[in-house]
């Protein structure tokens, strides 16, 4: 089957197994996972950055900070957004970027919300 997905800012036609079950879009379908520590799986991924030095070492050399992360309209199978930015946030403190600069976080794709510069000090 012929499918047009979105990649990036451009949609990809891809072809799908004949099987495959097409969700018609705001459609959320579980997906049996199993119980996951969420903030513990985003320090261990913080702690373990692939290919490049972690963010706390990275922090040091920064004066100012975006954080940038995807669409938090779309659906999610864990609460991450919240976890991870207070996360990171707390991580770039520590590493000595002050709070005021880092820049609020925004949607990444299409920015379609926008969130008002000073919500990075709510998730402290």
């Amino acid at each position: 089957m012929k499918k047009e997905i979105v990649y990036g800012s451009e949609w990809l036609e891809v072809e799908l197994p004949d099987d495959t079950v097409d969700l018609p879009a705001g459609v959320n379908a579980t997906i049996p996972i199993p119980p996951v520590d969420t903030l513990q799986a985003v320090r261990e991924a913080l702690d373990n950055p692939a290919g490049m030095p972690p963010l706390e070492e990275l922090a040091k050399r920064a004066g100012r900070v975006v954080i940038a992360f995807d669409d938090p309209t779309v659906a999610s199978y864990a609460g991450v957004w919240e976890i991870a930015i207070r996360e990171v946030v707390e991580r770039l403190t520590s590493a000595g970027v002050k709070l005021d600069n880092i820049f609020s976080p925004w949607c990444q794709w299409a920015a379609q919300k926008v969130y008002p510069r000073g919500n990075c000090g709510n998730y402290r």
